[in-house]
């Protein structure tokens, strides 16, 4: 099976829409891409630097695999170009809850329409009902525990 995730680059936090055959089926959220940056990183974790980005566009391989991290099995994206490993599709509301994972989310939402100063700038947008979507994303893939997603977008600024 195959999934196209189609990307927007907002420079808070990238968004997106999976669709299999055209059709979508959640929404997703994930850290911004570096604008102006060639090379994608994580968070060093010897630091506390707040480094992650959006993995590349690309054609990846998807497993379903047990996270140490959350203690169950999740969705794993393999074979990340600069050695990424333990990148996942997993629940998660706020854009620093993710380091290179892609989150499901029924809706996005700008949760600081006025530009408030007192909300943090990685606080604006939310992917809410992240368990929800999640849950619909295993629905629709049934036993499928294995699929390809392509990740795109527009612009196609991303890809290398």
């Amino acid at each position: 099976m195959q999934l196209t995730l189609i990307r927007d680059y907002p420079p808070e936090a990238t968004k997106g829409r999976l669709l299999c055959d055209g059709k979508e089926i959640v929404k997703t959220f994930e850290r911004p891409r570096f604008h102006g940056v060639e090379k994608f990183r994580r968070d060093n974790p010897s630091t506390k630097l707040n480094e992650s980005c959006c993995i590349p566009e690309g054609t990846y391989q998807v497993k379903w695999t047990y996270s140490n991290r959350f203690k169950k099995e999740t969705f794993e994206i393999m074979n990340i170009s600069g050695g990424w490993q333990g990148v996942r599709i997993h629940c998660a509301n706020w854009v620093e809850e993710l380091q290179g994972c892609i989150a499901p989310a029924i809706t996005i939402q700008d949760m600081n329409p006025k530009n408030d100063p007192k909300i943090s700038s990685n606080k604006k947008w939310m992917a809410s009902q992240s368990k929800d979507a999640m849950a619909k994303l295993l629905k629709f893939l049934g036993e499928t525990k294995e699929f390809t997603l392509v990740i795109t977008s527009e612009e196609t600024l991303c890809k290398v």
